[in-house]
């Protein structure tokens, strides 16, 4: 057999008998994974997650949020609608990149509101990205009750300096952290979703 026969049939027949033996093998297993994990996505409930370790935190009973000091562990907030499993509340600052509240927010046994916030590369708050209106939050806090909120409203792009404005009654307000590349100063904007307690 000559060489040009041979080239010819190497690359006519062997090289795709090979590629599609690769490809065969890459869809046997792989293809499973990449089912699941598009699954996965789509079930707003599978990501959640139930356990919360508060071992990071300073954890304290506490009657009022004047009795908490920077970083002391205040509770936990949910949404099993968009797979938003217990993620860790911390006051007024965190190193870990955990969910902040804000020393704005007054006590929800009192008929106060909430201003949470978190930066929008953390995973504490990505799941944030998927919410509607409708989606409902729990806030749970470390020795007090569970309080419900039902999404009503999305605000895009918020200066810090307006957040508290949204504070209301009975309100709780999810503040994702934007970097505001646009000016040369270290300032954030943020998409704020605001719930109302049912």
């Amino acid at each position: 057999m000559n060489s040009l026969v041979f080239n010819f049939i190497k690359r006519a027949v062997i090289v795709p008998a090979v590629c599609a033996a690769l490809a065969a093998a890459v869809l046997i297993f792989a293809g499973p994974r990449a089912v699941a994990k598009t699954a996965a996505v789509g079930n707003k409930t599978s990501n959640t997650v139930k356990t919360l370790d508060i071992t990071a935190f300073s954890a304290k009973s506490y009657e009022g949020f004047s009795e908490l000091k920077s970083g002391d562990f205040v509770g936990s907030v949910s949404s099993e609608d968009i797979g938003f499993g217990e993620k860790a509340i911390s006051y007024h600052a965190a190193e870990d990149g955990s969910i902040i509240m804000s020393k704005a927010s007054k006590e929800p046994w009192n008929g106060g509101s909430l201003l949470l916030i978190g930066a929008n590369t953390s995973d504490s708050f990505k799941p944030l990205h998927r919410c509607q209106i409708g989606d409902t939050f729990k806030v749970s806090f470390y020795n007090k009750d569970v309080y419900t909120y039902r999404l009503t409203k999305i605000l895009p792009c918020e200066e810090e300096k307006k957040l508290s404005s949204h504070l209301g009654e009975n309100r709780l307000l999810l503040c994702l952290q934007y970097y505001d590349f646009t000016n040369l100063g270290n300032d954030y904007f943020y998409q704020v979703f605001v719930a109302e307690m049912v």
